[in-house]
C-alpha cells in the first residue's frame, strides 16, 4: 500500500513517521500492559512500524546519496544493521536490571532525540516533477 503513494511524499517524512511509531510503541506497550485483548494491538502497529522503517531507510538512502556513492553508503548502512541484531540482548540485560518502565522509556527518549538527526538530513526528492507526482 505505502509503495503506491510513495511519490507523493518525500522518504524523510515517512521516516519522520516511522519515528512516531517507535517512540510511542514502547509507551502504549507500558499503558496497555494491564489489558491483553488491547495489548494485541501493538503486534499490528508493530507491522507498520518494521515495513514504514524499511520502505523509509532504503528511500532515504536512494534520496541522500548519488550513483557515485551509493555503493559505499548502502555498505555502510548494512554494517549499521548489526545494531538490530545486537540490541535485544543488551535491552534484556537492561531490563534485568533497571525494569521494563525504565528500559521503555529510555528508548523512547533516545527514539524521539532521532528527530533532530533526521531533521538534518539533506535530501534530494527522487521525483520533481509536478504531474508525475500526482498520477
Amino acid at each position: 500500500i505505502l509503495f503506491r503513494y510513495s511519490k507523493r511524499f518525500q522518504y524523510k517524512s515517512l521516516l519522520f513517521f516511522t519515528l512516531s511509531l517507535a517512540g510511542l510503541l514502547p509507551v502504549v506497550s507500558l499503558l496497555l500492559s494491564g489489558s491483553p485483548f488491547l495489548y494485541q494491538l501493538l503486534f499490528s502497529i508493530s507491522g507498520v512500524f518494521v515495513a514504514t522503517y524499511k520502505v523509509s531507510i532504503n528511500g532515504v538512502l536512494l534520496e541522500i546519496t548519488t550513483n557515485e556513492n551509493r555503493a559505499t553508503y548502502t555498505g555502510i548502512s548494512g554494517a549499521g544493521n548489526i545494531l538490530s541484531t545486537l540490541f535485544p540482548l543488551f535491552a534484556g540485560v537492561l531490563i534485568s536490571l533497571f525494569g521494563y518502565t525504565v528500559v521503555f522509556l529510555s528508548v523512547t527518549v533516545i527514539v524521539l532525540f532521532s528527530y533532530t538527526f533526521v531533521g538534518r538530513l539533506k535530501c534530494k526528492p527522487l521525483i520533481t516533477d509536478s504531474a508525475e507526482i500526482k498520477r
